[in-house]
């Protein structure tokens, strides 16, 4: 999150914030369900904090500005061409495909960031159509020409979620349609390592997590040999509250991955570093994928 006062907080003060919570978390099965974010509720909250042109705790307008240029050069799709784009949030992705001449229909749980991007793509004159809905049930077949879901969503789902996310998307692609997912994969040596927890303190007036004034601790837990990352947030309020939430991901080897798209009818066609910077054999942990229908 740029330009938000963070520090690295002492083990003191780490402790005493865990202290106020009930139960500490502090392995993978701890953090179940494996995606405990209340999105439709934060969303609202997320409009409201801008950080000049942004929104705190998502990535910059830059950031996406660079990533949709080589998406759309990775693509290479005709003007006009259809795109879906799961879990859009506000459209920061999805407008600014609009604006370049595609026909975009952008998908996500929550009411708020769904009225959000349609009334800027509806200001603006681009061919957007944004609906509320979950990407685990696309009610589509043979419409788009590419699917795009950032973030590394597909991390947080089970076995059979992403197999019911992949026949879906497949099922709305045409023959030979494109899909672009950015993931987080184990990297080389990572069940080797021991486990590993790195945290950020934020204290805020407000945030997507409170309107009110609190602290914010993020915990970055990675649990190497169960190639599982989990991070934890902390809320308490200048009144004692205490909230949390967390999303756990699992990271796949990306020969895991590549089985797994060929199983649901995908070929791996790139990957790419972040930034969609292409790569034979990427090393980071947050990676892209880009992935053909072969149905």
């Amino acid at each position: 999150m740029s330009r938000i006062p963070v520090v690295v907080p002492s083990s003191a003060r780490v402790d005493a914030m865990l202290a106020a919570v009930p139960f500490v978390r502090r392995q993978p099965e701890d953090f179940t369900p494996r995606d405990a974010i209340p999105w439709e509720a934060q969303a609202s909250q997320l409009l409201k904090c801008r950080v000049g042109d942004d929104f705190m705790g998502l990535r910059s307008g830059a950031r996406v500005e660079r990533e949709v240029a080589a998406l759309v050069e990775h693509l290479a799709l005709p003007a006009g061409a259809a795109i879906v784009d799961l879990g859009c949030g506000p459209g920061l992705y999805g407008n600014r495909l609009g604006a370049r001449g595609y026909r975009v229909t952008g998908i996500d749980i929550a009411d708020a960031v769904v009225s959000h991007a349609q009334a800027e793509a509806d200001a603006h004159g681009w061919s957007c159509c944004y609906q509320r809905g979950s990407f685990l049930a696309l009610p589509f077949c043979r419409r788009f020409d590419a699917a795009l879901l950032t973030s590394s969503m597909v991390n947080h789902l089970d076995r059979a979620e992403l197999a019911c996310l992949l026949g879906g998307v497949r099922r709305a692609l045409v023959p030979a349609g494109r899909l672009l997912l950015e993931v987080s994969v184990a990297s080389p040596g990572l069940t080797r390592r021991p486990d590993t927890e790195d945290c950020k303190l934020f204290t805020l007036p407000y945030s997507p997590w409170s309107a009110h004034p609190h602290d914010w601790l993020e915990r970055n837990l990675c649990f190497g040999r169960r190639r599982e990352r989990v991070i934890h947030h902390v809320i308490v309020g200048e009144d004692g509250g205490v909230a949390e939430h967390w999303s756990r991901r699992s990271l796949y080897p990306r020969q895991q991955l590549t089985a797994r798209l060929e199983r649901e009818g995908f070929v791996v066609q790139q990957w790419f570093e972040q930034g969609l910077v292409p790569a034979t054999a990427p090393t980071s942990e947050a990676v892209w994928v880009l992935a053909q229908s072969l149905r």
